[in-house]
């Protein structure tokens, strides 16, 4: 995980990613908050173990929680519109066949799929 140290206060924030156009980044605050903060208010992001942040006090327990929360939730939404795109693409190819098919075919293809649903 990556840490920034803020500048006023010297406490770590866990960096989670850079905000697209714009000049801030996401991070999860001390007090376990996920918010987007301007990055000029921060040192340069480090990377360090998850167990050296936890064993020094650099990070709490629930900052450690939210960021891990954050990430699983991330991973799931990335599988999700993986499937739906999945979804899409098959549909699409299911209507390119049907209207390839010759019409007495396809009444027969309707018919079935009338049936299924």
């Amino acid at each position: 995980m990556h840490l920034c140290r803020n500048k006023a206060s010297g406490k770590y924030f866990i960096y989670i990613d850079k905000v697209l156009n714009s000049d801030k980044g996401l991070f999860v605050t001390p007090l376990g908050k996920t918010k987007a903060l301007e990055l000029h208010l921060f040192d340069e992001p480090i990377e360090q173990e998850q167990c050296f942040t936890l064993s020094r006090g650099l990070v709490t327990d629930f900052q450690i929680h939210q960021y891990q929360e954050y990430e699983r939730n991330r991973q799931e939404d990335a599988e999700i519109r993986k499937k739906e795109r999945v979804k899409k693409y098959t549909y699409r190819q299911l209507i390119q066949k049907l209207r390839q098919l010759p019409p007495d075919k396809l009444r027969k293809a309707r018919q079935l799929l009338e049936t299924q649903l």
